[in-house]
């Protein structure tokens, strides 16, 4: 699990210039209960905000919110590892777009 969140902290954190004014949600680590663990706050992006989803036995663990685009994560992407799943899903349009995603 470790892994899998320094994998996506460093997506976020290595993502690129950011250009336009779409403000989104920013947390590296949201519990289960709603706490944000690391960089709570928000964030502007070019063109998406994001949201990962870690499942672990179908039961959301934790959510990574966010401005970035990642060559590993694309928008609609579900992918299992080291058995969690993660499900990617990205927004625009409206500031703060992903902060309610419920999947």
């Amino acid at each position: 699990m470790a892994s899998a969140l320094l994998f996506i902290a460093s997506a976020l954190l290595c993502s690129g210039q950011v250009v336009e004014s779409l403000y989104c949600k920013e947390c590296l680590v949201e519990t289960d209960d709603g706490r944000c663990l690391i960089t709570a706050g928000t964030c502007k992006a070019a063109e998406t905000c994001m949201t990962i989803m870690i499942y672990a036995e179908k039961e959301v663990k934790f959510r990574v919110y966010g401005c970035f685009v990642s060559d590993h994560y694309h928008c609609g992407m579900r992918k299992k590892t080291g058995g969690h799943t993660l499900n990617v899903r990205c927004c625009a349009g409206r500031h703060l777009c992903n902060k309610k995603f419920h999947f």
